[in-house]
């Protein structure tokens, strides 16, 4: 990532902050002022555009923590949870652990027709053995997609 350049002031040299330097700056803040909750949701999001999956699920989990995330919020924390999954053995994408499938049934109940929602919660149905539910929720995704996409 490349520098940002500000100035402290009109006498002084620029001073270089990347992202990284801005965030962990926000996180020290935060240290010494837990119940910022909008300030978590910034951390959340920031970590989460840096690619930091893990550190922004806990940044989303705090913010949770002091009062209940939205649909907004609790897409951008299943994001974050589900771009931690690990291909298996074949290679095909990780199933969804307790925390994740919890975050993403709440992200279910609050907009039912969301697709990383259905799409990952079909996908811990079916490594479950619940193929019904799994077959449910991916029909409905389906359904969801414009008669002109391509099926590959």
């Amino acid at each position: 990532m490349l520098p940002r350049w500000i100035w402290v002031d009109a006498e002084a040299s620029p001073v270089a902050l990347d992202g990284d330097d801005m965030v962990d700056g926000l996180a020290a803040k935060l240290a010494d002022n837990p119940t910022d909750r909008e300030g978590w949701l910034r951390l959340a999001n920031a970590r989460k555009v840096l690619g930091q999956a893990e550190a922004s699920a806990e940044a989303y989990a705090k913010a949770d923590r002091l009062q209940p995330l939205d649909a907004a919020g609790l897409a951008g924390w299943a994001e974050a949870l589900v771009r931690q999954l690990k291909p298996d053995a074949q290679g095909a994408g990780g199933v969804p652990g307790p925390e994740a499938v919890a975050v993403l049934q709440r992200l279910e109940q609050a907009e039912p027709r969301n697709a990383l929602a259905l799409f990952y919660l079909g996908v811990a149905d079916a490594a479950q053995g619940r193929k019904q539910d799994a077959s449910r929720r991916w029909k409905t995704l389906l359904e969801m997609l414009p008669k002109d996409a391509p099926m590959n």
